[in-house]
């Protein structure tokens, strides 16, 4: 039953803990070889962010059961949605400002791989709302673009701090305004 959660979560915690090795360019192909990212890798995270943020939502809020539903729902769905804007804002900042045209597929390893820190953030923030602090942590996302730059989009030297800069802020804030715009639909989340 776990074996799905599996794949996901060594690589985040590969990805978190060691990114040196695990960013690099073959490694990289190696690990998401023959597997769908959506389904084999974003999906997993996704569901597990719904299952913690229900029960939390549960346990530390004063809300009913409906809210925490719908709240669970929203943080899911918002992963997801990110996941997709993200691969399509970066593949044309790329082109459009870079004047690169990248591989789909190495697009989507790095957005998911970037994925993992909003990952981790959502996922500790959710056990632990009054931790606002560890949302800190998306700060490195730019240490994590700064060494895909190098192999899985191939940046040339000049232009890495601006493409590092872009593309981490995109991934950033992607995310956050698509949960806004969810809590603008539902204010009471």
């Amino acid at each position: 039953m776990f074996e799905r959660y599996k794949f996901s979560l060594r690589q985040v915690w590969n990805i978190c803990s060691k990114p040196d090795a695990t960013l690099r360019y073959e490694t990289l192909l190696n690990a998401f070889y023959g597997k769908n990212i959506l389904k084999q890798y974003i999906m997993p995270q996704a569901e597990m962010l719904l299952c913690v943020v229900f029960i939390t939502t549960l346990l530390y809020s004063e809300f009913n059961l409906a809210s925490a539903v719908v709240s669970a729902i929203f943080n899911c769905f918002s992963f997801v949605v990110s996941y997709g804007v993200s691969c399509f804002l970066v593949r044309w900042v790329s082109l459009r400002w870079f004047v690169k045209q990248f591989d789909v597929r190495n697009v989507s390893i790095m957005v998911a791989s970037l994925m993992s820190v909003t990952f981790v953030v959502n996922l500790f923030t959710a056990l632990m709302p009054n931790m606002f602090f560890l949302k800190l942590f998306y700060v490195y996302m730019f240490y994590l673009v700064w060494v895909m730059s190098e192999g899985v989009v191939d940046v040339s030297e000049e232009n890495r701090n601006k493409y590092m800069v872009l593309i981490a802020l995109l991934v950033i804030v992607v995310p956050i305004v698509i949960m806004l715009l969810l809590k603008k639909m539902v204010p009471n989340l």
